[in-house]
């Protein structure tokens, strides 16, 4: 059954929008979040902040498609 989801992407250089360009980026996505839109990467943690200490959550599904591959992979 269709799901019926629209998606829309658009891509912008912020740096464009002004010649301050720190201050009016941040505006820029403040306005994009407070609208309901929202940020590529946002919410998503940065792989190189992790050390091995930091546990993470990966679900079920995820961790047979890594066995799989794991073991296709023989690594």
């Amino acid at each position: 059954m269709p799901q019926r989801i629209a998606h829309s992407s658009i891509s912008i250089d912020a740096t464009k929008l002004s010649e301050d360009d720190e201050s009016r980026i941040e505006e820029f996505k403040t306005e994009v979040t407070n609208s309901g839109g929202r940020l590529p990467g946002s919410g998503r943690v940065n792989p190189e902040s992790l050390d091995l200490q930091t546990e993470i959550t990966i679900t079920n599904q995820l961790l047979e498609q890594l066995f799989m591959w794991s073991t296709k992979l023989n690594i």
